[in-house]
């Protein structure tokens, strides 16, 4: 597994999200990626591809695993958002 930035997790989860993200979900993600609010992004993103049941990239879904492992090695958040990721895993291959 790869580090990639936290940038460029967030800039490819909003590209892989695009065309399922409401209006205003995009346009937020966009304002936060032009604030540098990278992880709010992502942590937002998470919760519509749970709330939407939507599957990801294998190789996307491994740089969310290692970004969370990174920026949230431990405690509720951390808990939570292993819990909304494997969701995502079991959906995908399920």
């Amino acid at each position: 597994m790869t580090l990639t930035s936290e940038s460029d997790v967030a800039w490819e989860l909003v590209e892989s999200l695009r065309f399922r993200l409401t209006p205003t979900e995009l346009n937020n993600a966009y304002v936060n990626l032009g604030i540098s609010e990278f992880g709010g992004v992502i942590e937002s993103l998470i919760a519509v591809i749970e709330r939407e049941q939507l599957t990801i990239p294998d190789g996307l879904m491994e740089k969310l695993d290692a970004w969370r492992a990174l920026h949230h090695p431990d405690g509720p958040i951390s808990e939570r958002l292993a819990r909304q990721l494997d969701g995502c895993r079991h959906r995908s291959h399920g």
